[in-house]
């Protein structure tokens, strides 16, 4: 029979997370419906951030029923570290990535394996009810050169749809219902692209307060949160992150 939840712990693991006055993030790894965070001297504040429902890659050039490339497991896997990897298969100009979200967000970070050598200028529309309208992105990856953020300033209205009911003229198209992003570029990737890990960023600035050298009992509603965030007033130090699944 499945678990009822509260349930013991099946899997634990740690890693640790650098912070400063830029905002530093960590999807959350599958299954893991509690953390415990520590930061020994350093008052911080946190933030849980939108889980991502689908993300696949569209592929103009393939045929009719085959342009959707799924790869939301691929990104999302940290039980190794570094996820599986997604191949973006020398995207093309005339590609698009769409990323679907729980809720409203400020951006993604993104992990890359294989840079993207050919660099070029992103470009990052949400789909309002009626159309796909720019978002205006800031993207501090250089079209997946590296790995890093890409942030926008989240739009006040957006409608949560399944792609296939945006994307109607297509066959065998994600039918997850979620906030949907589409990104571009305006310059072909290389050949051996590739994607690692991907999880939102929060949208706004009020995260909680929390008290250096106390530590900090979370449980998540994986439903609708895939990461966390957290932010200092001044100076450095290191988040003691624990997982337990």
């Amino acid at each position: 029979m499945p678990a009822v939840h509260p349930v013991g712990a099946v899997v634990v693991r740690g890693e640790q997370l650098a912070l400063s006055t830029t905002v530093a993030s960590l999807g959350i790894p599958p299954n893991c419906y509690q953390t415990r965070l520590y930061v020994p001297s350093t008052n911080f504040r946190l933030h849980v951030n939108p889980k991502i429902f689908g993300a696949c890659m569209y592929d103009a050039s393939a045929a009719a029923g085959s342009r959707f490339i799924a790869f939301t497991q691929n990104l999302t896997d940290r039980d190794t570290g570094t996820g599986t990897g997604s191949s973006l298969n020398s995207m093309a100009t005339g590609d698009y990535i769409y990323v679907g979200f729980a809720d409203t967000n400020g951006g993604l970070y993104v992990t890359v394996g294989n840079d993207n050598a050919n660099g070029g200028v992103m470009a990052v529309t949400y789909y309002d009810g009626s159309a796909w309208s720019n978002i205006t992105p800031t993207d501090n990856t250089t079209i997946f050169s590296a790995s890093g953020t890409i942030t926008w300033t989240a739009p006040t209205t957006w409608p949560t749809l399944p792609l296939d009911q945006i994307l109607t003229t297509e066959t065998n198209v994600p039918s997850t219902p979620a906030k949907w992003v589409r990104i571009s570029t305006n310059t072909a990737a290389d050949s051996t692209t590739s994607l690692t890990e991907l999880w939102t960023l929060n949208k706004d600035t009020n995260r909680v307060y929390c008290y250096m050298g106390q530590e900090y009992n979370i449980s998540f509603d994986l439903r609708q949160v895939g990461a966390i965030e957290a932010i200092l007033a001044s100076g450095t130090d290191t988040m003691d992150v624990s997982w337990v699944r």
